[in-house]
């Protein structure tokens, strides 16, 4: 008899257990469909909230598109016209290029109006047209990014430059440094960059393709509002104050 009540006391305390495990399976679950839905794009995410709502509500749902970025600024779109016309004005139209999507306006300068081949050393005709980008940009806010491209033929040994890379690199900083130091541009604004030759518009098959590979790209970069939460780094602890400290 007494051996029976107890085989019924632990049945009873198992109970729980049963509980437990089901919940636990559940939580299992749900993180697993939590896992699957972030590892999707977000236009199947979409589509899989909608037929959870249909399947719940029994009523159709329009499934939401993801978010658009939205379009260019204003002044940013005046920039790009402004220096068309620019560059119109200056005949630059066979060397030059201005185009705009939703993250920058880019202007294109074929190398041979700012640098002789194989130099980073600015040509006497380049200040005109980094004077006509300078005032264009120097009232905006936008942060400023020069990109240097070079076609695929072998840099000679004669040369300071031991690639294309390094040349693309030496003449973005020779636009910048001019722009800093004869247009008064905002050095904080100011970036560069050089892609050597792995960034072409066209293949490097054709003179005519290498000649349009060779090339120096002006981007203002859309603006973008800085998070007011966000703390300025403190500054570096000076070296007597370190060691004067306790």
């Amino acid at each position: 008899m007494a051996l029976h009540s107890q085989h019924e006391e632990e049945g009873e305390n198992a109970v729980w257990a049963i509980t437990y495990g089901d919940l636990m399976s559940y939580l299992m679950i749900f993180f697993l469909f939590v896992y699957a839905f972030e590892s999707q794009k977000p236009h199947e995410q979409a589509a899989l909230l909608k037929a959870i709502q249909e399947n719940f509500s029994g009523k159709k749902v329009q499934a939401q598109e993801p978010p658009k970025p939205p379009p260019p600024f204003e002044d940013e779109l005046a920039a790009a016209t402004e220096l068309e016309q620019k560059l119109r004005l200056a005949k630059l139209q066979d060397v030059a290029d201005v185009d705009s999507n939703d993250l920058v306006v880019r202007v294109t300068l074929k190398d041979k109006i700012l640098f002789p081949s194989g130099s980073a050393e600015l040509l006497p005709g380049a200040a005109k047209v980094l004077r006509d980008f300078a005032e264009v940009v120097r009232p905006m806010p936008n942060d400023l990014m020069v990109e240097g491209h070079t076609d695929n033929v072998r840099i000679s040994r004669k040369l300071p430059f031991k690639s294309n890379w390094e040349l693309s690199m030496a003449r973005s900083l020779s636009i910048i440094k001019h722009l800093v130091e004869n247009e008064s541009l905002d050095p904080t604004r100011l970036a560069g960059v050089g892609y050597g030759e792995f960034r072409p518009l066209a293949p490097n098959t054709t003179e005519e393709n290498r000649a349009q590979n060779r090339r120096i790209e002006l981007t203002i970069l859309r603006k973008r509002k800085r998070a007011a939460s966000v703390a300025a780094p403190p500054e570096p602890q000076r070296a007597h104050e370190r060691h004067s400290g306790g």
